[in-house]
């Protein structure tokens, strides 16, 4: 179902394989959709994302925070810098995002913010430290921020996806690994990007008046074993 008006949304990580899809599908919805580039909007530099929004001269109905990075290492490997780039890149820069348009979202009365985590805000696996740390960081600011925004008609939700066919899975995972991801997987495969776009799009829309604070998890079943 097509919404009613058509709402503006920002989407970071717009570029990428699920961020890519979260745009596409909201665009079939009638949306319009702000996805700035790295060029724009380089998440790793706080100042960068400073000067992005000190210049947005427009206000949004959906943020969805997709943008995410992964430095591979265990607590004795970890280097300030990667640490840096991980919270700068997966949460710091999702703050400031927020803090700029959720105001106006609580005016109107009316916002739909989702943010993409990860099954590593529940789980963990070895050499994940930043990211699973950052993705956890992401759990409680949703959550704070559903209880704070919920009474402004601003609903704030989380997707985790487990194991998505993208760039980052494949990168950071050998064949070898992945097969034996596959095997405990009750679906027997990893998710399609589109697959977590439409549960993003759901929660994005006019239709969800209810879920709020919630860290939804779309992993075909990994978790339950």
């Amino acid at each position: 179902m097509r919404e009613s008006r058509a709402k503006r949304a920002l989407v970071t990580g717009g570029t990428g394989g699920i961020g890519r899809a979260i745009v596409s599908v909201l665009k079939e919805q009638d949306v319009e959709v702000t996805a700035p580039r790295r060029s724009e909007m380089n998440l790793a530099r706080l100042d960068s994302v400073d000067d992005y929004l000190a210049s947005a001269a427009f206000e949004v109905d959906i943020i969805v925070n997709c943008a995410g990075v992964n430095v591979l290492s265990n607590l004795e490997e970890l280097k300030e810098e990667d640490l840096d780039e991980v919270f700068s890149t997966n949460f710091f820069s999702a703050v400031k995002i927020l803090k700029r348009f959720m105001p106006g979202m609580r005016q109107r009365k009316y916002g739909r913010v989702v943010n993409i985590e990860s099954i590593y805000a529940f789980i963990t696996h070895e050499r994940r430290l930043a990211y699973t740390a950052s993705k956890c960081a992401m759990s409680g600011l949703t959550r704070s921020l559903a209880v704070e925004y919920g009474r402004d008609n601003v609903l704030v939700n989380a997707v985790c996806p487990g194991y998505v066919m993208t760039e980052m899975t494949t990168r950071g995972l050998s064949k070898s690994e992945l097969h034996d991801i596959c095997a405990r997987i009750p679906l027997g495969r990893l998710a399609e990007p589109w697959e977590i776009a439409n549960v993003v799009a759901f929660l994005c829309s006019s239709q969800n008046t209810y879920i709020n604070g919630q860290l939804i998890v779309v992993d075909g079943g990994f978790t339950c074993r």
